[in-house]
């Protein structure tokens, strides 16, 4: 294939169509969800961690962002008012791209007052809201309302979906692509990062990060423990996995086995470790490379639900008017 080839199918790919709508729609519902979370947790003692009163307080605010070169909308003022009114604005806001309402200004909305809340008190960030905060500049530039809003997909009047344009499918390609990126940067120098690593050679670095107080589960992490191999091999298998997802994902056949890999291994730290948000937001991501599962499964979901609705519609005819249900 010649390199004027190779160049008009690339330009092809990025332009035919949006890709990764269902994952990057999938994104976007998760990062509100932790979102909300976010909010929902330090709700009760707002004012303590983030207000004008707290414990960093307005000022010592401006003078980190001063020297940080970062903003706030909660250093603008100190009025106790002001921060009451922004912070339950952003928790509307969460909620609302949640729900897949305002579309993407909403979602840039969301950004700023996340944000905000981020610098006010950034001790309590960890790498769950580092990654939200990452991609949500990538998820403006593609479709991810086109799936998993209230509203659902817009149609035109003929009912069919109305289609992308090559601009439109140009910045969508290429948001997938920079979070595809970002991905596997972040696999790869954490798989790099832990091999130089004396416990991740010797395969007991699982064992104490679990001996850790703060991720101890009663029950469940003394059954880890009495499984010294599974924490070995769960100690090799995250090094390997990690510097080589980068590959594995280039090729079609490879992908499934990536992701997967990865979701098990979110899943564990999520239930061991208490990096709920972080493994949500990283599985979530991780789909951007199996979309067509993603799409797949949904219509699933949606084709059973639609199913099981219609059958309750019709029990409920029968019983409104009198029938009588026969096995």
């Amino acid at each position: 294939m010649s390199l004027i080839s190779e160049a008009r199918s690339v330009s092809d790919w990025v332009t035919s169509r949006p890709r990764a709508a269902a994952a990057t729609s999938l994104l976007r519902l998760t990062i509100g969800l932790v979102s909300i979370f976010y909010y929902s947790r330090h709700y009760a003692d707002r004012g303590l961690f983030f207000g004008p009163d707290g414990v960093y307080g307005t000022g010592m605010v401006r003078a980190q962002l001063g020297s940080s070169g970062s903003f706030s909308i909660y250093a603008l003022t100190p009025s106790p008012l002001f921060f009451q009114v922004a912070f339950h604005l952003g928790l509307v806001i969460a909620v609302a791209v949640t729900l897949g309402i305002g579309g993407r200004p909403i979602l840039a909305l969301h950004y700023v007052f996340l944000w905000s809340l981020y610098m006010t008190n950034s001790s309590f960030m960890d790498g769950g809201d580092a990654l939200v905060a990452a991609a949500i500049p990538f998820l403006l530039l593609t479709r991810c309302y086109t799936n998993f809003t209230l509203n659902g997909l817009r149609v035109t009047r003929s009912g069919h979906a109305r289609p992308a344009g090559a601009l439109i499918s140009a910045l969508n390609n290429t948001g997938v692509l920079l979070i595809a990126a970002q991905l596997s940067i972040v696999y790869l120098m954490a798989g790099l990062y832990k091999v130089q690593g004396r416990l991740w050679q010797d395969g007991t670095a699982l064992y104490y990060i679990l001996r850790v107080p703060e991720f101890f589960w009663p029950g469940i992490t003394p059954l880890v423990f009495s499984q010294g191999w599974l924490l070995v091999i769960g100690a090799y298998g995250t090094v390997l996995v990690s510097i080589f997802f980068p590959v594995l994902v280039w090729f079609r056949a490879g992908r499934p086995v990536a992701v997967l890999s990865m979701v098990g291994f979110h899943i564990a730290i999520g239930l061991l470790m208490g990096l709920t948000s972080f493994a949500l937001i990283m599985i979530a991501a991780d789909t951007v490379f199996v979309s067509q599962h993603v799409d797949g499964l949904r219509l699933r979901v949606r084709s059973y639900a639609r199913r099981t609705s219609q059958t309750f519609v019709r029990l409920s005819e029968l019983i409104v008017r009198g029938g009588r249900v026969v096995p």
